[in-house]
């Protein structure tokens, strides 16, 4: 059974997922996401993987636990390699899911 912070991640990976995709209806929450855009070459980026989301410092704690600044690290951090604008819905939680699992959280 998973664990309760498993499970709010898979949730808030999920939550990006569908802001990406556009699928609320809410202009704000999907214009605040910030994308990164890489200007490196292909042999260095195989060094250094690309973020795909920008997040914006800050300065104080509150700030961080933000939620849309929280799903942007947690992607950022452990998902960088799922792709949110190629894979179907399903494919996608299945990635989430199998990568939580090795991580065993």
């Amino acid at each position: 059974m998973p664990t309760l912070k498993s499970r709010r991640i898979l949730l808030g990976a999920m939550m990006l997922y569908n802001l990406c995709r556009h699928r609320f209806d809410s202009m704000e929450l999907i214009n605040s996401i910030s994308y990164r855009v890489p200007r490196r070459g292909g042999r260095q980026r195989a060094a250094n993987p690309h973020q795909l989301f920008a997040s914006s410092s800050c300065r104080t704690n509150a700030g961080k636990r933000a939620p849309l600044q929280r799903l942007v690290a947690t992607y950022n951090q452990l998902f960088n390699d799922a792709d949110v604008f190629t894979l179907t819905p399903y494919c996608y939680k299945k990635h989430i899911t199998e990568t939580l699992n090795n991580l065993h959280m």
